[in-house]
């Protein structure tokens, strides 16, 4: 199960797995990512030229999408981050799911409310 978090509100809730495979290339400090949810030679092909695509434009100074800087963060930013997972979700009810992606949520925005 997926639930889908835009905007600051839960978007949907999708039942069953999604399966996927991402690429992420980091390039003269910056990051460049894309994915596809179709498993196959083809598309994993397609991915890479994507990417490589996105790269030499970067190169090129002509950008590839929207990229900015990753934050910068102070020693004591990292709070929370080391809490370990003491229940596996499926163990969770659909509330006490719903209240951790909220608060996943509002920890990224704010460590990057850009």
């Amino acid at each position: 199960m997926g639930i889908v978090c835009e905007e600051d509100r839960v978007e949907k809730v999708v039942p069953g797995l999604d399966a996927g495979a991402g690429l992420r290339l980091l390039i003269d400090g910056r990051t460049l990512y894309s994915f596809t949810h179709e498993i196959s030679e083809r598309s994993f092909l397609d991915l890479a030229k994507r990417i490589r695509s996105a790269a030499k434009a970067l190169r090129r100074g002509e950008g590839a999408g929207p990229l900015r800087p990753p934050p910068q963060r102070s020693p004591d930013s990292t709070a929370g981050f080391a809490d370990w997972i003491e229940r596996h979700p499926r163990g969770l009810t659909m509330e006490d799911r719903l209240t951790v992606v909220k608060r996943a949520n509002d920890l990224a925005r704010k460590l990057d409310p850009g």
